[in-house]
């Protein structure tokens, strides 16, 4: 995924232009090395591309402050190429609270979502759109889930049980996934804060967030936090090391995103 990112501080100001400024920027880089690249909306899209040797290049939107309280542009975003909306960012929205809220002296905006945050997943449902939680507050995360019928997934989180980070996600919620039985993926982020609070991250660390997470039984990823975000792709070999074969770490990069 190519994240069109537009920063809180356009929220309310210029964010759906921005937005749109992003995805037309993914088109064209795509389009400038079509040799290399495939602009793809479609699980079959990725296999596609793999098989000839190109980069499956798709879109996500990262924060709902980027379709201005719009169920209009949320579509449009989607008729774009977009395949995924992360609900918000580091800022709450009018109809989502964001994961600082869930800090130690901060007061929440919401409580969650919001009626017009619970048709959004709605929307995205009927879409086809995935539902992004990372970045969301714990309440956020718990009325998605009992809105969606669709799996989600984290794009870019670890274990809270791990790190204390409002950015992680805790093992309730992750029980809660477990439950609905939606075969929901969780992308653990290599980033030093996020998975450890001393902010030092060693290359062996990441197997035990996989652990925590595949406890029960979510689908956790290689990419794009382990393999994409952090220092080097080499980190896959740490998984080879504690028994997990090639042809799973394989899996574990790219094809459960897929399903």
């Amino acid at each position: 995924f190519w994240s069109a990112y537009a920063p809180c501080s356009s929220q309310h100001l210029d964010a759906v232009q921005l937005t749109l400024e992003q995805i037309d920027l993914i088109r064209r880089l795509v389009n400038l090395y079509p040799q290399h690249m495939a602009l793809v909306t479609t699980a079959d899209g990725i296999e596609e591309s793999h098989r000839s040797g190109k980069l499956a290049s798709l879109i996500g939107i990262e924060g709902g402050h980027s379709i201005g309280t719009s169920l209009g542009v949320l579509r449009t975003f989607y008729q774009l190429g977009a395949r995924y909306l992360t609900l918000t960012h580091t800022c709450n929205t009018p109809w989502a609270d964001c994961c600082k809220v869930d800090e130690p002296g901060r007061v929440p905006h919401i409580g969650g979502l919001s009626h017009f945050g619970t048709l959004v997943v709605t929307e995205m449902n009927r879409l086809g759109m995935i539902v992004d939680l990372s970045h969301v507050s714990v309440p956020t995360m718990l009325d998605a889930l009992a809105t969606s019928k669709a799996p989600v997934i984290f794009s870019h989180s670890s274990a809270h049980a791990i790190c204390n980070s409002s950015r992680n996600v805790p093992d309730h919620v992750l029980k809660r996934i477990s439950e609905a039985k939606r075969d929901s993926s969780a992308c653990v982020g290599a980033v030093p804060c996020f998975q450890e609070p001393t902010g030092q991250l060693a290359a062996g660390d990441d197997p035990k967030y996989l652990h925590n997470l595949m406890k029960f039984n979510i689908a956790v990823l290689c990419a794009p936090g382990m393999c994409f975000l952090c220092l080097t792709v080499s980190r896959c070999f740490v998984f080879r090391d504690r028994g997990w074969m090639a042809k799973s770490t394989k899996t574990d990069v790219g094809a459960l995103v897929c399903r």
